[in-house]
């Protein structure tokens, strides 16, 4: 990984670094500087792209053009939209879930000075997979010397399990009644459960993937139909990796955008 990412870097001029007030700072810096067109509640049917532009269609059948597209998410997932071309499947199709993270949104009665992630790390141990893990409070993340005087807090809970199951809603129950278990033994009061998702966690390639060269052809394809994919799909879920792998995206970008080679 070290070296097939090094190849790539040698036009970088900076290292990945970490902001000193976290991801608020970063949210806010990007808020504050660009013009965004933010979408909530936006569920993708299709895209389809050309050398020209992307237009994404909508479940609503609405349609927007784009001049590209950043493909974020599982990467395998993106089948599901995405008009992929041959060489782009036989990549893409070729991702396994390695396990489950299991994310949760839920209210409960309002603590007086909240605290903005909570974790337990027992719970990383396989005998105790399924079990809370985390919880996010982004309130008082993104603004922390609020404390608020609202009457119920909205957060959000991790749980993790090492081998991805098939969802099913035995599953779902499952991990919903250790969540409700283990976040009354924590201490949380009036608990309701408002949606919960289980994610395919650590999309990679097995050995038969890294020997048909996929990471490798997905790197070639990069810009291709003015289509970029990021995120830990791409090549190792470590934040050391995806910040790597970002870079090396940022220095392609950059050189096409100065005439450069592109692919």
């Amino acid at each position: 990984i070290e070296g097939f990412l090094s190849s790539k870097l040698r036009a970088v001029k900076q290292p990945a670094s970490i902001l000193r007030n976290g991801f608020a700072q970063f949210w806010e810096s990007l808020y504050n500087s660009h013009d965004f067109n933010i979408q909530e509640g936006f569920i993708i049917d299709k895209i389809q792209r050309s050398e020209d532009g992307v237009t994404i269609t909508d479940n609503k059948a609405g349609k927007h053009e784009y001049d590209f597209v950043i493909v974020t998410c599982n990467l395998k997932d993106a089948m599901k939209f995405l008009d992929a071309r041959p060489e782009e499947a036989e990549v893409l199709n070729g991702l396994n879930e390695r396990s489950n993270l299991i994310t949760t949104l839920f209210s409960c009665k309002h603590t007086i000075d909240p605290v903005a992630i909570s974790s337990w790390t027992s719970s990383l141990d396989p005998k105790n997979e399924g079990r809370l893990m985390t919880v996010r409070n982004s309130a008082k993340i993104f603004d922390p010397a609020d404390v608020g005087n609202r009457e119920r807090d909205y957060l959000v809970s991790y749980q993790y399990v090492e081998t991805a199951r098939k969802n099913t809603t035995e599953y779902q129950n499952l991990l919903e009644e250790n969540l409700l278990e283990d976040l009354t033994s924590a201490g949380y009061e009036d608990i309701t459960v408002h949606e919960q998702h289980v994610w395919p966690y650590f999309q990679h390639w097995n050995q038969e993937g890294i020997s048909n060269g996929h990471p490798v052809t997905l790197m070639k394809r990069q810009g291709s139909l003015r289509t970029w994919f990021a995120g830990a799909s791409t090549l190792f879920e470590s934040v050391h990796d995806c910040m790597e792998y970002n870079l090396v995206l940022t220095s392609m970008i950059e050189r096409r955008d100065s005439g450069g080679a592109t692919k």
